[in-house]
């Protein structure tokens, strides 16, 4: 690692970090050096710093990277978009955004959205939807802390979806449980979303039987334990590998260092 990367990050080397905790904090770098000689904004590159130096102190995200996170999620959702034309992420910072959006249909499509729960906090979600000309919209939500820590606010939200999208729409709500810090939220929905938009045929199946009976399984599965989570497409610990996003992409780097 160069002289200057370390001054910004700090030398990983010197710490007992993880071999992946290592490589992480070396792309990051890579990308800040790479997004520094490109002359990218003060603000994106101050974000990529304190990521990068939270990682080189092996200490979890706090409200602050959370708060950048927030802010830069536009910035991201745009940069992936560029690179998966069909991907149409979006970023929803309210629920009320969301519905409007759930409220179109005149036709068909498909997209993914890491959405603000609930107003005036800052938890997000992942959710993966598909709207029908003329007909109510699926919705495969991924939570991924614990539902019951948030399960005040996802009850308002079925409130609210019945008020505002009538009772045709048709949810799946799966509990991921992989993030294990208060402030990963919003970096665990963009991976989420990406992992269904790269597991397309599974989530496609999953959305048509929600719209048929009203489950994401298969017709005539009562299994009660039912834990679509488990396919790897969703809770493998590395849904895209540093290698499918080149580390000279400074926001996309950024993407991962939380989650991976």
């Amino acid at each position: 690692m160069q002289l200057s990367r370390r001054a910004e990050i700090g030398n990983p080397s010197s710490r007992n970090l993880s071999p992946r905790i290592n490589e992480k904090v070396e792309l990051l770098g890579q990308a800040l050096e790479h997004a520094r000689r490109a002359g990218m904004s003060s603000s994106l590159m101050e974000y990529g710093r304190q990521v990068a130096r939270h990682l080189s102190a092996n200490v979890q995200p706090d409200e602050k990277i959370l708060s950048l996170d927030i802010r830069n999620l536009p910035l991201l959702a745009a940069s992936y978009n560029r690179r998966y034309p069909d991907l149409d992420l979006r970023h929803m910072d309210s629920p009320a955004r969301f519905f409007d959006a759930l409220n179109d249909r005149s036709s068909d499509g498909a997209w993914r959205a890491v959405v603000r729960l609930a107003d005036g906090e800052q938890h997000h979600v992942a959710a993966d939807v598909r709207t029908r000309a003329g007909a109510a919209p699926t919705i495969i939500v991924m939570e991924g802390a614990n539902f019951y820590t948030f399960v005040a606010s996802y009850f308002k939200l079925r409130g609210d979806s019945f008020r505002q999208l009538g009772t045709q729409a048709k949810w799946a709500f799966i509990e991921v449980g992989a993030q294990k810090s208060a402030a990963d939220c919003v970096m665990f929905g963009v991976q989420f979303a990406l992992a269904a938009y790269r597991e397309l045929p599974t989530f496609d199946a999953w959305h048509d039987n929600l719209h048929h009976h009203g489950t994401i399984a298969h017709e005539g599965d009562y299994s009660s334990d039912y834990m679509p989570r488990r396919h790897a497409g969703i809770c493998a610990n590395k849904p895209f590998s540093w290698g499918e996003v080149p580390p000279s992409d400074l926001l996309q780097a950024l993407s991962l260092q939380q989650c991976n």
